[in-house]
């Protein structure tokens, strides 16, 4: 069957999630903290992250999870919030931060209008904040490019649930067999085998080929790769 839409995680899948949340991650940490040292290296533990190399463990929350899940694994160090309260000033903070650090991915607009021109649909799925999904494609002039962004409070649900994954394809009026998911991480693909579209991997965020492989339908190097991996997939027959 023709695949007719796309829908995109965004970091590690569109924009290079280390150059982007790791400069961010650090000053998010740092206006928590407000000078108190200890606080800081108490939040960069909770959260698997290096302040000093803004680097992420391979466990970290904030690698996959949504702007909730990290509000949820910080509440314990921050004492003057509750944690909706917390969700709320954490996406105000990386909607600031993330803005000043934004780094997409090499050819990413070429490879946009590539798809586009293709006559395909293009949405994002991502568990970050929906207004930050939004700042971020339009700071790079690419918020035609997609016809729906959805993030983890968008009332769909979070990733690896399979609402956002529904919820475009609703948008999309397609079949599930005509939409594909392309995305970094193992939430992502498991959001689309839920939601019973293709998973397409990619390795440029910071899972490993080996890590993704086994849940993935097809795995990629990068969103470069797209536009003629769909005409292979276009050309395929569909077998039997």
């Amino acid at each position: 069957m023709t695949i007719k839409a796309i829908l995109f995680d965004k970091d590690g899948t569109l924009i290079d999630f280390s150059a982007t949340f790791g400069p961010a991650t650090r000053l998010v940490i740092e206006d928590l903290a407000a000078g108190n040292a200890d606080k800081a290296k108490d939040l960069s533990r909770a959260i698997g992250f290096d302040a000093q190399t803004c680097s992420f463990a391979a466990d970290s929350v904030v690698i996959a999870g949504s702007i909730a899940n990290i509000a949820e694994t910080m509440l314990p160090h921050v004492k003057t919030m509750d944690q909706p309260s917390l969700t709320h000033e954490l996406a105000r903070l990386y909607d600031i931060h993330s803005l000043a650090s934004l780094a997409p991915f090499e050819g990413l607009e070429e490879t946009l209008h590539s798809l586009r021109q293709r006559g395909l649909i293009l949405g994002i799925a991502t568990n970050d904040a929906e207004h930050t999904a939004h700042a971020h494609v339009n700071q790079l002039g690419l918020g035609d490019c997609f016809s729906f962004i959805a993030g983890f409070d968008s009332g769909h649900g979070e990733k690896p649930h399979p609402g956002m994954a529904n919820a475009f394809v609703e948008h999309t009026q397609l079949k599930a067999q005509e939409v594909i998911m392309v995305g970094d991480s193992v939430h992502d693909c498991r959001c689309a085998k839920a939601a019973g579209i293709q998973a397409i991997a990619v390795t440029s965020g910071l899972a490993t080929k080996s890590q993704l492989a086994s849940h993935a339908d097809h795995v990629l190097a990068g969103i470069g790769e797209l536009p003629l991996f769909i005409d292979h997939l276009n050309e395929t027959p569909a077998k039997d």
